[in-house]
Formats: structure tokens, C-alpha cells, sequence
């Protein structure tokens, strides 16, 4: 199952939906990039406060977003889980981020 499609059996909010938001709007995709980890950590933080259940999907390509998700789940409260997924496969890596449809955000 999807982050998407558990978005929706959960009741919960599938973030995508939000950066589309933001390019329909004639936002330039380098504005976008930067302001959307802003409106998910935002996001995250309203939803840990409402005692919500919370999964972000997400590469962690700064240092630092480890941290800042386990220090929400501090003030909050919650139990924080970190899964980190690794491909050994440099030609496979660069197959996929040549074929694959590029996000909104990146």
C-alpha cells in the first residue's frame, strides 16, 4: 500500500495535494521546494498536537531531519520510528532517477 492510498484508508492527509496547490498558484518550483518542508514540518506539529498518528515519506537529504522529527515527537509526546532504506546499486539508483516523474518539490 501507498503513503497515498494509506492517506486515504486512514483518514489522513496526503501532502502531495498541498504542493500541487502551490504550483497551480504560479509559485516557481525553487520556491516550492524550500517551502515545502516548511508547510510539512508545520503540518507534522499540528498533527502530533491533535494526538494524530503521523508517517512522513520523505528522503532525508539534510542533516538535521532526524532530529527535527524526534524532537516533535518529544514535545509532543509520541513514539518516533525511523525506517531508512538503502539501494547498493549505483546503476540501479541512476535508472530510476532518469525515468522517474519528478515531484513537485524537487
Amino acid at each position: 500500500m501507498s503513503v497515498k492510498e494509506l492517506s486515504v484508508y486512514k483518514q489522513g492527509v496526503f501532502y502531495g495535494h498541498l504542493l500541487k496547490s502551490l504550483t497551480v498558484r504560479g509559485s516557481e518550483s525553487t520556491v516550492v521546494g524550500g517551502v515545502s518542508y516548511d508547510i510539512e514540518w508545520k503540518l507534522i506539529d499540528f498533527l502530533l498536537e491533535q494526538e494524530h498518528s503521523v508517517i512522513l515519506d520523505s528522503p532525508c537529504l539534510y542533516e538535521g531531519m532526524v532530529k527535527k522529527g524526534i524532537d516533535l515527537c518529544q514535545k509532543h509526546g509520541a513514539t518516533y520510528k525511523y525506517i531508512e532504506c538503502y539501494l547498493n546499486n549505483i546503476e540501479e539508483i541512476n535508472r530510476r532517477l532518469q525515468t522517474r516523474e519528478r515531484k513537485i518539490s524537487q
